[in-house]
């Protein structure tokens, strides 16, 4: 397989099949058809780099859905907070203050959205085209790797 690389920016020209982090976020996902699949949200620098993409959600969608985050996440910790206050203010009120602590946090931080992802391993084999410049990629799925 040919191995697609990331750099971090700097002075030199980049090679061939290479590009900065910063230039992959944000671009579309098209399958083999030009479909919108997705939109690159990250990269992770593991020795098989692979991208992030938010299935079927575009920059637009993920910025509101940032915002709605933002907002669902800072309700959860406001309950948090006003449960570890109930706790401290009538000690032995709630059995095993600890556990009911975990659980509340898991419930109420589930409460938060996030975008479904999936991962493709930035190789030639699933991304056939990179083209920053007009802020696509093209994949292909192979073995049903788009399927979420």
């Amino acid at each position: 397989m040919n191995e697609k690389k990331t750099r971090v920016p700097g002075t030199e020209p980049l090679p061939d099949g290479t590009y900065y982090v910063g230039d992959l976020i944000g671009l579309r996902a098209l399958d083999e058809t030009g479909a919108f699949v997705g939109t690159v949200t990250g990269v992770l620098m593991t020795k098989q780099q692979c991208l992030e993409i938010a299935a079927g959600m575009t920059p637009d969608d993920l910025a509101e859905l940032e915002r709605k985050r933002v907002e669902a996440q800072a309700e959860a910790d406001e309950k948090i907070r006003e449960f570890e206050r109930k706790i401290r203010e009538n000690p032995g009120s709630v059995p095993n203050p600890e556990k009911a602590l975990r659980a509340k946090k898991k419930k109420w931080n589930a409460a938060v959205p996030k975008p479904k992802t999936f991962l493709v391993p930035f190789v030639s084999a699933y991304v056939r085209e990179v083209e920053p410049e007009n802020g696509t990629l093209r994949l292909t799925d192979v073995n049903g790797l788009m399927d979420i």
